[in-house]
């Protein structure tokens, strides 16, 4: 199923999303990624000491166990990476990418 403007589809028949509906899930999206997410993994997963990102965190962003897996180092380089080049150029987000 894909969503777009004025409905969603699937190999099943066309099932109708409102375009406000489709832009009020952007925003509340956006407001999760940018209010919690981003600064969740801001302040619990970069590891400023050694480098790299701490992935085993618990929901409070205690480190549980100091394995760090590479699919999350590529990942969280990635974001920031992109967050820095097409969001804003904030020099944490630079750092962060650069410490991956």
């Amino acid at each position: 199923m894909t969503l777009q403007a004025g409905g969603a589809r699937s190999s099943g028949g066309h099932f109708p999303v409102p375009a406000m509906t489709l832009r009020q899930l952007r925003t509340e999206f956006e407001q999760e990624l940018f209010g919690s997410v981003i600064p969740f993994w801001e302040r619990h997963s970069w590891d400023r000491e050694h480098g790299g990102f701490w992935n085993c965190l618990d929901r409070r962003g205690n480190v549980f166990d100091v394995t760090k897996y590479g699919w999350l180092q590529g990942r969280e380089t990635w974001l920031f990476s992109k967050l820095y080049r097409t969001v804003e150029r904030r020099p944490e987000w630079l750092a962060m990418a650069k410490s991956g």
